[in-house]
């Protein structure tokens, strides 16, 4: 390879063929305390240093004028001031092969400049012919007067010159020969080629991963064999001159016509030219469409679990609507104890079965990064008095009677104003409230907030004065799959994901979540919820916009004789339940099981509210909608859905519902969106 570089080289004249080229040779060069001038085959000045410069006195604004003359100097005297002829110049004496050591001169490098007495010591280089191919003037101040030189001492002294020069050439060669083995070694791409590429050398690895050679390239630009498109060819080159930091992806065309993927680096030499350096690249681009593909597959299966789980969410809310429809409207009806015991277990583990399917549904979520929150404005007063009223009944499907519940609020009874997701907000507290009460046989359980205006945020709570967590068990309590008390009684049951999905939905409401316990007295869990500023019951807009949360505890009675309720359902028995609850209220009630026959229904007669299920065969709940707001869109339309997600509560909203509730449905909040959207 090395003589592969030295047949390239020729090519780029005085350039390739200067001995003078490497880094150590540089670094000589600039320091050495004598002045030194390269001189090419030619006779031309190749180089010279900065104390060369000085002697002469030039600085580097006259090198490039003094290039253009073989000769170097304007006129030239010996050390008696007789001017020689340019024969006798020591740049003559050099081409001619000439060794010479401390000859004093008197030059003068422009016609008008001064008289500088300097001694030369030349050496020069000649080829197996015998030929000039370079040589060095070496230039020191010469003293005044000049002193004969001892002829025994002068002749050492020229001894030992020459050989220092022997080993400074020696030293240049083996240097050269080093960096052409490194060169060729290493597993990287590299070529060194002038700014139009008419002069190329390449190590090995060019050779072995691209296929082409020095011989190829002798006849046919190597720009042309790996980029045979012109236009692609043109911004290879552009990128080429443009010495762009960083590596840019190159599409190369092989000797065996292949096209590979390398990416290419480029810099300037301080000779002008430019080396670049590639690597390789198409196994990683490969890897890297096979990763995409597998992501993408990945995405797939994602999405079909996650349609799948959805599907059977709402599959199970379905029937699970009238299993705990028809228990509660017996509950009514029934006196016995023992009856009563049967429907109180059958409600509070259905609604177990509801809480399990959920739990699933939101680590799903969590794995794929697909919890998202759908924030509105609430007070956190009535916020707080909706987790009361489910704290009481946590504690009766508990059955914890020696048990107090407590609710602590911020002793000025603020009315804060914040901007959250409620449903998430909702299952968190009611996540931890719901472990409290589990875990705490008698004693209290305290839920509560307050506002630290220092740290703009609110700080909610959830206390209990009951069985603790052991220190042991302290680092796992927000992991996956953890259950801390690993008991047979069903009163300890779970997925062990409860505390997992809390920790990431504080996170996603941009808060933290902690906790402190005393294993046997107790645990306090707490977490913040940030905010912007605090609106006050003075901002009558915010409030406004608050109150149009229509969950309120008001679960009485109406009394709707004159009014006209629709309910569109397709599963009879849901249908059957919600009628024997509203039967109560006096309405009368229109039923629908299909998309088309409620809004036949809803032309037809004058209705005062709307219970719309979601999925309906011949028209959805959507286009339902769509059509009464077209007729008459003062009539309150309520969503009854198994479509319990946090993307169906958002496209419910979207859809210009008035409010909406999940299967399974209960008979209090039936009343509830009544009272509020039919008062009397």
């Amino acid at each position: 390879m090395n003589s592969e570089l030295s047949a390239a080289s020729q090519e780029n004249k005085g350039e390739a063929d200067n001995p003078f080229s490497t880094d150590i040779l540089k670094m000589v060069f600039d320091n050495v305390q004598d002045g030194v001038i390269l001189f090419d085959a030619e006779g031309y000045l190749l180089d010279i240093n900065p104390e060369g410069l000085r002697l002469h006195g030039l600085d580097e604004s006259d090198k490039e004028l003094l290039k253009n003359n073989p000769l170097f100097f304007h006129k030239v005297y010996n050390a008696e001031h007789q001017e020689l002829p340019s024969a006798e110049w020591p740049v003559m004496q050099l081409l001619n092969g000439e060794a010479f050591n401390n000859v004093p001169y008197i030059i003068k490098v422009y016609e008008h400049g001064p008289e500088i007495r300097i001694s030369y010591s030349g050496v020069s280089r000649l080829n197996k012919e015998g030929n000039f191919t370079s040589g060095i003037l070496l230039a020191r101040k010469a003293a005044e007067p000049i002193v004969k030189v001892d002829l025994v001492k002068d002749v050492f002294e020229k001894d030992e010159q020459i050989k220092k020069l022997e080993l400074f050439q020696q030293q240049i060669k083996d240097d050269r020969e080093l960096l052409h083995t490194i060169i060729d070694t290493i597993p990287v791409m590299v070529t060194i080629y002038d700014k139009r590429v008419n002069s190329f050398i390449m190590n090995r690895a060019v050779e072995e991963i691209t296929g082409w050679t020095p011989n190829d390239i002798k006849e046919i630009s190597i720009m042309e064999l790996a980029y045979p498109d012109p236009v692609y060819r043109e911004e290879v080159l552009e990128y080429m001159h443009s010495l762009t930091p960083g590596f840019k992806d190159i599409i190369m065309r092989t000797r065996d016509s292949c096209e590979i993927e390398t990416s290419w680096a480029n810099l300037e030499l301080p000779d002008g030219r430019q080396i670049g350096v590639g690597i390789d690249i198409s196994d990683r681009k490969r890897l890297e469409k096979e990763l995409i593909k597998a992501r993408k597959k990945a995405e797939r299966d994602n999405q079909v679990q996650y349609a799948f789980i959805q599907n059977i969410s709402h599959e199970v809310r379905t029937p699970m609507n009238s299993i705990l429809g028809f228990t509660e409207l017996l509950q009514k009806e029934v006196t016995r104890k023992k009856e009563t015991e049967f429907l109180n277990a059958i409600s509070h583990n259905g609604k177990q079965l509801l809480r399990l399917i959920d739990d699933i549904i939101d680590f799903s979520q969590l794995d794929n990064n697909q919890i998202s929150l759908q924030k509105e404005i609430i007070v956190i007063s009535n916020f707080m008095k909706r987790i009361e009223m489910q704290m009481v009944g946590t504690k009766k499907a508990y059955k914890k009677r020696h048990l107090e519940i407590v609710v602590k609020k911020p002793e000025n009874n603020v009315r804060v104003i914040v901007n959250t997701d409620s449903f998430r907000l909702q299952q968190v507290l009611m996540n931890l409230i719901g472990n409290a009460i589990k875990y705490t046989e008698e004693g209290t359980v305290e839920a509560g907030y307050e506002i630290r205006e220092s740290k703009k945020d609110i700080l909610f709570f959830v206390k209990d004065t009951g069985i603790g967590i052991r220190d042991i068990d302290k680092e796992n309590v927000f992991k996956r799959f953890n259950r801390l008390h690993n008991t047979r009684s069903h009163e300890f049951r779970g997925t062990g994901l409860g505390l997992a999905i809390c920790r990431h939905l504080v996170n996603l409401l941009g808060g933290n979540i902690w906790f402190e316990s005393e294993f046997g007295k107790g645990t306090s869990f707490y977490f913040s919820h940030p905010y912007k500023e605090l609106e006050r019951i003075e901002n009558k807009s915010a409030v406004a916009l608050a109150e149009n949360d229509k969950q309120t505890s008001d679960f009485s009675l109406p009394d709707l004789n004159d009014k006209v309720i629709l309910i569109v359902e397709d599963d009879s028995f849901s249908y059957m339940m919600m009628y024997h609850m509203l039967e109560e209220t006096k309405a009368l009630i229109l039923h629908a099981d299909s998309g088309s026959k409620a809004v036949e229904i809803f032309d037809k007669y004058k209705t005062d509210l709307v219970f719309l299920d979601i999925r309906i065969p011949e028209m959805d709940g959507y286009q339902v909608i769509k059509h009464i707001h077209e007729s008459n869109n003062k009539v309150p339309v309520i969503a009854q859905t198994a479509n319990a997600l946090p993307e169906d509560r958002r496209k419910i909203v979207e859809a210009g519902f008035n409010f909406h509730i999940t299967k399974p449905i209960s008979r209090d909040s039936l009343f509830s969106v009544l009272n509020n959207f039919l008062p009397v």
